[in-house]
């Protein structure tokens, strides 16, 4: 996916699960080498824990661009609300995976999977093929 490098905020969408973690630390270190001119944000470095979580979706309304983390295939509920609001505001949404190397899928949706867990399995993000 070719992803323009001119993006002005991109906000990082990751589970809190994984905040302060290698895998947080190496993705954002790849967000910020993919993207140098852009500004990055992590809502764990760049803006800590807020009192309401509609907070960061102000945060989310003001960006250019989402790019979404999962854990094992899916995403938390918090991270799954990041993204409807993205979408829903045309916003670019874009999920980082890994193989090899790191790489951006365009995301076209997303489907709740268990709505009892809040933490790392309450979705899934639907990619364009």
């Amino acid at each position: 996916m070719n992803a323009n490098n001119n993006l002005r905020t991109i906000y990082y969408a990751h589970c809190r699960l994984t905040y302060d973690t290698p895998k947080e630390s190496t993705e954002l270190e790849w967000l910020r080498i993919k993207y140098p001119r852009a500004k990055v944000i992590c809502p764990n470095n760049s803006i800590g824990k807020l009192n309401d979580f509609k907070d960061y979706l102000h945060v989310v309304d003001c960006c250019s661009q989402l790019i979404v983390s999962e854990i094992d295939g899916y995403v938390s509920k918090g991270v799954f609300s990041e993204i409807a609001r993205a979408l829903g505001n045309n916003t670019p949404v874009f999920v980082l995976r890994r193989q090899d190397a790191f790489y951006l899928l365009k995301v076209s949706g997303i489907e709740i999977v268990n709505e009892g867990s809040w933490k790392n399995i309450y979705g899934k993000v639907i990619v364009k093929k």
